[in-house]
């Protein structure tokens, strides 16, 4: 079996980063089902939900890596029209949606409007089609 690409080897590590064992929390209590029918567990509200900068730079690596654990299941196509498309009905430019989609590993602008036109005028299953052999 040949050595895993460094696609492989990033997810790899990624997956490990971002393992479920690493996500839970140390301090998490535990509801019995008595408690949960009871209506007792806290429920959060929107005071005590942590504020997040999604203009931070720190942030397109947490996007980069879930864009990559994404891509191991599903098409890179369809992840980047989607984007490709949401951004455009939000009014972005194109040379801003490349600029993104590139940072994350994205497919390029000018490809996602190919594929945004074949989805838009075309038939779905022309755009699910995969074209190989």
């Amino acid at each position: 079996m040949p050595p895993p690409n460094k696609r492989q080897k990033h997810n790899n590590i990624l997956f490990a980063r971002r393992s479920i064992d690493s996500l839970a929390s140390e301090s998490s209590e535990d509801y019995s089902d008595e408690e949960e029918k009871k209506g007792i567990i806290p429920s959060e509200s929107e005071d005590q939900i942590d504020y997040i900068n999604f203009k931070s730079d720190s942030i397109i690596h947490d996007i980069s890596d879930l864009f990559s654990f994404c891509e191991t299941t599903i098409n890179t196509r369809f992840l980047s029209t989607l984007i490709y498309m949401s951004l455009r009905r939000f009014g972005h430019s194109i040379r801003d949606i490349d600029s993104f989609l590139s940072t994350i590993g994205g497919m390029t602008a000018k490809t996602c409007q190919k594929w945004t036109n074949i989805l838009v005028h075309h038939d779905f299953d022309d755009f699910t089609a995969d074209g190989r052999g």
